[in-house]
């Protein structure tokens, strides 16, 4: 290969990597109908309809690729076909569930008591469920973020819960949520109550400034698909290896 090419080739590979690594995770919600959502404009495409077994919460194993839900004021915890939306019954639990979020460092999901109980801990491989601790939090989703920490998203805002006893720690916020959802970034989205409209949420404050959009009748479940462990390198990475096969190629121009 000439140097002109070698250079052409690393300028073009290092620009492929950028580009998929400024791809954000695909976005889905739903009420009873599947929703694909764009998460720089809040626009939504329907995939499939009619289905109340993902009602009540959306969350993402990264560590399989597997989506999950739970159903409308049941404990059914089921599987999810992001192509067509049919789900697979994984197992019931005594509770009546709302809200879910996966821990992919424990491989275990996390969910909500309806009305106000106690945070409850959901065996993904059979969705057996225990409570953990806690309650009357207000809260009707849930979402973790790559530190480990889990949030809620409900009635006074958003809020953290402790994972070993359920405590529950109130940030704040003017909006109510009925779902939110962590990107591959840690940047964490929310759709309010009264509009449906989605919302980049400030963990910090709770203070949230509109995306846009107005999706579904009820968005009650929200999750972003991506792995955490295949993630494309980050761009300061990216440049770095540009960098570097520049360097080769002007280390190969001087020999010659």
């Amino acid at each position: 290969m000439s140097m002109k090419h070698f250079t052409r080739a690393a300028a073009a590979l290092a620009f492929t990597l950028s580009t998929l690594a400024a791809q954000a995770a695909p976005l889905y919600g739903a009420d009873n109908t599947l929703y694909s959502i764009d998460s720089s404009t809040g626009a939504s495409v329907a995939i499939a309809s009619g289905n109340s077994a993902y009602r009540l919460g959306l969350a993402w194993n990264g560590n399989t690729n597997t989506m999950y839900s739970v159903g409308l004021f049941d404990g059914t915890l089921s599987t999810v076909d992001l192509t067509n939306g049919a789900t697979t019954v994984v197992g019931d639990s005594a509770f009546r569930l709302t809200g879910l979020a996966f821990d992919t460092t424990y491989s275990t999901l996390y969910s909500l008591d309806f009305n106000g109980g106690p945070l409850i801990r959901v065996d993904p491989t059979n969705g057996s469920a225990v409570a953990v601790g806690g309650g009357n939090n207000n809260m009707l989703d849930l979402s973790m973020n790559s530190a480990g920490v889990l949030f809620g998203g409900g009635f006074g805002g958003i809020g953290t819960f402790n994972t070993t006893t359920g405590a529950f720690t109130a940030i704040g916020g003017s909006l109510t949520w009925t779902a939110i959802a962590f990107d591959e970034n840690d940047q964490l989205f929310g759709i309010d109550i009264g509009g449906d409209a989605l919302y980049r949420i400030d963990t910090a404050t709770g203070n949230a400034t509109l995306v846009g959009g107005r999706i579904g009748g009820d968005i009650r479940g929200m999750s972003f698909a991506f792995s955490r462990n295949n993630n494309v390198p980050e761009p300061g990475v990216l440049a770095l290896v540009s960098l570097g096969l520049l360097g080769v190629a002007a280390s190969r121009r001087k020999k010659v």
